[in-house]
């Protein structure tokens, strides 16, 4: 071979390592370099009355945080639209890729502030919706876990399937919890429902359902209720004497709240999350992961946190900080996960049956006429 052509095909050579190394060095980066993975913010109530809630939430996505890598920063919204607002605001001026919310009013101000500016962050929510039809929409760049309301259900009515053959249900009457019941129902198979009922959100006085779940025989009660009335419904189940099971994944109440309850109902309670998600081996590990860490059982409320970071960077790690990318992994999102499927559905709309309709505007709660 000549001098010439030796010299060509050493550029060759060269050319090659070269590009070859830039590819390994894209994708190296995209796995193990913090600056090639989506930054993510959280607006949680961390102060106020949901504050347990809101450090529930957070102590799972920082747990995901540490495991998967992912640079998490988190603000407090007071469990308040504008505050929530105002630190999704600072947030995206410390320049983050992704906005998670948990908190309904938080997701709606946040969403219609940001949800049709695809060039802003991305916001994944979760806001206590069913999987209704849509009303409206918050744009492209907002997203809300749409079914885990059907799912959660489902999964605590197959828990009760040994011990409940004649059940009760009782729900507040919202899309959500309409959707649990329908789901424990469908989970318990062929346990029948000898009863069931709806009431009021503003409801603290449950004796004269109480007295037809009694006369109904049940040998078992699913009820979705809000955390400030829980410990009225259980204080007054104890004046009927009634020692059945009582099934609850209500996320506004966690066993804080259920503790301040009769020991004798406090013992009846039973939790979907520390109850039922620790059966997987995926379960599992994030089970003794959160009890090492925190040194305490994780609930619903840390388990979704969890889930929220893990689809972020499991989306991160496909796509970089390509938002268009991790968009389109959100558009589509339908999993299994620690906590049952998971899915997105396709306008993330959120509707409010009990209280009418509402938009947001600059962070406060409009009437839409």
């Amino acid at each position: 071979m000549s001098t010439g052509w030796k010299w060509v095909w050493g550029v060759v050579v060269v050319v090659v390592i070269v590009l070859a190394w830039s590819v390994y060095s894209k994708e190296n980066r995209r796995t193990s370099s913090p600056e090639s993975s989506m930054h993510v913010g959280a607006v949680l109530p961390l102060t106020g009355g949901l504050a347990f809630v809101g450090e529930d939430y957070k102590q799972g996505m920082e747990l995901a945080a540490h495991e998967f890598g992912i640079n998490l920063v988190v603000q407090d919204g007071g469990a308040d639209p504008t505050e929530s607002l105002n630190a999704a605001r600072q947030l995206e001026e410390a320049g983050v890729d992704v906005i998670l919310s948990a908190f309904r009013g938080a997701s709606l101000s946040i969403g219609s502030s940001y949800g049709k500016n695809v060039e802003g962050p991305l916001i994944f929510a979760t806001t206590a919706t069913s999987n209704k039809q849509p009303i409206g929409d918050l744009g492209k760049n907002f997203f809300a876990l749409g079914a885990e309301m059907i799912s959660a259900g489902e999964v605590i009515g197959s828990y009760a399937q040994d011990t409940c053959k004649s059940a009760a249900t009782l729900t507040e009457t919202t899309d959500a919890g309409l959707d649990k019941v329908a789901g424990f129902s469908q989970g318990l198979g062929e346990t029948k429902v000898v009863y069931g009922d709806t009431f009021s959100p503003d409801t603290t006085d449950f004796r004269t359902l109480i007295l037809k779940v009694k006369e109904a025989k049940a040998d078992c009660l699913f009820i979705e209720v809000r955390s400030n009335a829980m410990v009225n419904f259980l204080k007054q189940i104890g004046e009927f004497e009634m020692d059945i099971p009582i099934y609850t994944n209500s996320y506004s109440v966690n066993a804080d709240v259920v503790q301040q309850s009769p020991s004798a109902q406090v013992e009846q309670v039973i939790f979907s999350s520390t109850k039922l998600y620790n059966q997987t081996t995926e379960q599992k590990k994030f089970f003794g992961a959160y009890r090492q860490e925190y040194g305490e059982e994780p609930n619903d409320f840390a388990a979704v946190g969890y889930e929220m970071v893990r689809i972020i960077a499991e989306a991160s790690k496909e796509c970089g900080r390509d938002r268009e990318c991790v968009r389109e992994i959100l558009r589509n999102l339908d999993q299994e996960s620690i906590v049952g499927p998971l899915v997105t559905d396709q306008y993330q709309e959120i509707k409010l049956t009990e209280y009418g309709l509402f938009g947001v505007k600059d962070g406060a709660f409009v009437t839409v006429q």
